[in-house]
């Protein structure tokens, strides 16, 4: 009997899935239906799900999943970067006094380029070996206007480190000009060149700030921080916090036994004041953290407070007709969604103001244990030995779902719709499952063959399982070559059929593509046979050496299993495709997260009992019905024959 779990399963689909994240909480649109909605995930969502966000979904008002991007920080490739185009150029010297430097004023004008794209990464470069300037950098618009500014400082001290890189917040997109205003009291004029790389956001945009509370302790002359980190934080630097006036400190990050980031925070007085309280951190697992900063003989660092500065991605997506939207996330229980937009590059339009949250709140509908718990259940007892081919599934633990995969050696043996795969337990029990198609790569050996035709070459092999596709493997060195080709496949007892014509043409120079290489098939499952591939080489030298790849439809199998050993068994064509009730509820079943199993080897089942001649044919059953058939076939011929042997001229007999 299905329970109320389950019925509430079978319902809309907010109240299938969702019954697998605890957490919800409402889209607040920034924008209108059918316009694109950009999501940043605050930490009170972050903190509670998975760093790949596989446990977060959107759905609307009527329960349909709202397909998203998560777009993250973008990352910068080097070769788009463009040098700008400096314009204008004013120097100032001003003498300061005896004993004190003199100070320099240098204004820089630089053209923008024309870009779609918002946020501008700015790296300067000048030949300079040491020197400390403010950077005043604003962006101007064809007026003179300012629409923006940012405060900051350029340095380059040999034994510290540099600062040349620079982001800028979010630009006008009539913003045609930067002004960049350097003062110092050292060391001359920059005269400074600008390159920029430009994106639709930049890390300054898309981070928040994540405080870390945990207790320091002193370790000689180190003082240590051993940290925690939320599942779903993505840190990208460490920050630093203190009232002490100036110092120079080595800071070493470590995850694990892996270095995360290693470097130097610094703070200096003076003239034109200098800092650096952030390090770079590499990416990380889930382990915790370790920080350890290095005061040699100086105090520790005064009211010290450590964050992370964590990526805050962002769900870009459709707003949808049916509203509201609501965020479903946390559980970690579901895979990361595949949606068929989830590898493409947005380009938001310009300026598009960031959706929000209401209140997170605990999803009322949230089953703590598996949503699906009626279904992990055996079925009926299956007659393994019916079945020649197996393979062993072993050591399967209670997990949500366990997904099996097979190869295509598996398939090559299984009927063309996998109708005659069964998953049995020790007890000989069948086991429910939705079945999934895939595709799996088979080398296959080509066996050189006599052609009955002159300035031909013929090459046999055999494969099994629906053949999607065969790829040519030319060994290295094999000179270009295009030939005419074609594909027979011959049964037994039957003549050959031609599955395949054409072209194949190989060019060693665009060889890592192969494209012009494959033979396109239908699928279909030929049965047992061999294919013979014949090149038609006029007067060219026969090709050698060259190897074969099929492509493969393959099965994979998504069970509620118990623990225990289980074997797969196929190869009885004579069987009826199973049904389960599982499958009422596969949606939901496949978005869960699995624990992927493969299959061990095909071995032979040694329970198998090949079937009898009658039994092969069809079983008593099917004889009597062919048998009475035929009986009504003989007797209806023999009335036929009475009727027509009857003397139509002979009178009827006297009443």
């Amino acid at each position: 009997m299905i329970t109320l779990v389950a019925l509430l399963l079978l319902a809309q689909a907010p109240e299938k899935l969702g019954t697998v994240f605890p957490k919800r909480a409402e889209v607040v649109l920034a924008t209108q239906t059918g316009e694109w909605a950009r999501l940043p995930l605050p930490e009170g969502v972050l903190s509670q799900v998975d760093r790949d966000l596989a446990d977060v979904r959107l759905f609307d008002a009527a329960g349909g999943l709202v397909p998203f991007v998560v777009q993250r920080e973008r990352t910068y490739d080097p070769e788009s970067q463009v040098l700008l185009n400096m314009v204008a150029v004013s120097r100032q010297e001003t003498p300061s006094g005896a004993g004190t430097p003199n100070r320099y004023e240098e204004v820089v004008m630089f053209n923008l380029p024309s870009t779609r794209a918002r946020t501008p990464r700015l790296e300067f470069e000048t030949t300079a070996s040491r020197f400390v300037r403010h950077a005043l950098i604003e962006a101007i618009s064809t007026t003179g206007a300012v629409l923006g500014r940012m405060d900051t400082t350029l340095f380059r001290i040999p034994g510290v480190g540099e600062q040349l890189e620079v982001w800028l917040p979010a630009l006008e997109q009539n913003a045609t000009r930067l002004r960049l205003t350097l003062t110092g009291q050292d060391d001359g004029f920059l005269s400074p060149m600008a390159h920029a790389t430009f994106a639709e956001r930049g890390p300054r945009e898309t981070s928040l700030e994540w405080p870390l509370t945990d207790a320091p302790r002193t370790e000689g002359t180190q003082t240590v921080y051993r940290l925690g980190k939320p599942r779903g934080v993505v840190p990208m630097r460490l920050s630093v916090k203190t009232t002490t006036p100036w110092f120079n400190r080595v800071v070493t990050v470590r995850n694990g036994s892996a270095v995360l980031g290693e470097g130097r925070v610094f703070r200096q007085a003076g003239t034109t004041p200098l800092e650096r309280l952030e390090l770079p951190l590499a990416a990380l697992s889930d382990e915790g953290l370790e920080v350890r900063i290095e005061n040699a003989d100086s105090p520790p660092l005064e009211k010290l407070e450590l964050a992370l500065v964590v990526e805050q991605p962002e769900l870009v997506f459709t707003v949808p007709s049916e509203q509201p939207v609501t965020l479903f996330f946390g559980g970690h229980r579901t895979r990361r969604a595949n949606f068929d937009t989830s590898d493409l590059e947005v380009r938001l339009p310009f300026g598009l103001e960031a959706s929000g949250l209401k209140p997170i709140a605990t999803n009322p509908g949230y089953v703590p244990s598996s949503p699906l718990a009626e279904f992990r259940k055996a079925g009926a007892a299956v007659d393994v030995a019916a079945f020649p081919q197996q393979a062993w599934i072993r050591g399967v633990s209670a997990t949500e779902v366990t997904s099996i995969t097979f190869t295509a050696s598996h398939a090559q043996t299984m009927s063309s719709d996998f109708r005659d795969l069964r998953l049995v337990d020790a007890q000989g029990l069948q086991w429910p499952y939705v079945l999934r198609e895939s595709t799996a790569s088979l080398p296959v050996a080509l066996t050189p063959a006599k052609s009955p035709t002159p300035g031909h070459s013929s090459f046999t092999f055999q494969v099994g399982g629906r053949v999607q596709s065969l790829a040519l493997v030319p060994p290295a060195g094999t000179p270009y070559f295009s030939r005419n080709t074609s594909l027979h496949f011959a049964a037994e007892g039957r003549r050959p059929e031609v599955v395949w014509t054409g072209w194949l043409t190989s060019n060693p120079s665009e060889r890592g593509e192969r494209t012009d290489l494959v033979l396109s098939l239908d699928g279909s499952s030929r049965g047992e046979g061999t294919y013979t591939l014949e090149f038609e080489d006029g007067g060219d030298a026969a090709l050698e050496g060259l190897g074969l790849e099929a492509t493969v439809k393959v099965p994979q199998l998504t069970a509620l299993l118990a623990a225990g050993d289980y074997r797969a068994v196929w190869g009885a064509p004579a069987q009826r495709a199973p049904r389960y009730d599982v499958e009422r509820v596969s949606e939901v079943l496949q978005e869960l997260r699995s624990t992927p199993r493969p299959a061990e080897p095909t071995e032979k089942n040694a329970a198998f009992v090949a079937p009898s001649l009658l039994e092969a044919t069809g079983g008593a059953t099917r004889w009597l019905f062919w048998a009475t058939l035929a009986l009504a076939v003989v007797v209806l011929g023999g009335l036929t024959v009475r009727i027509a042997r009857a003397d139509p001229g002979a009178p009827p007999p006297a009443s």
